[in-house]
């Protein structure tokens, strides 16, 4: 089930908590591949601004039909330099 999706990324982070990078939608779909054994078309993923650009918790929208959609967790732990 989709809800019980927890995705974790472990990035390097500024003092204040952004990322020095971010977090993509093909960030989110290796990452399934590798932790859910999912393979998804990027279309059918979304995240809320495009991006992750810092630590926290956040949503993504998995789109598996016109009817039916699912949201995975993303988990952002800061390693901090």
């Amino acid at each position: 089930k989709l809800q019980d999706i927890t995705l974790t990324f472990k990035e390097k982070v500024s003092e204040k908590g952004t990322l020095y990078g971010s977090i993509t939608i093909e960030n989110v779909l290796e990452a399934l591949k590798a932790q859910a054994k999912m393979e998804l078309d990027k279309d059918t993923v979304s995240i809320d601004g495009g991006a992750i650009k810092e630590a926290g918790e956040f949503t993504a929208t998995i789109k598996l039909s016109d009817k039916h959609k699912g949201e995975i967790k993303i988990l952002v732990e800061g390693i901090e330099e």
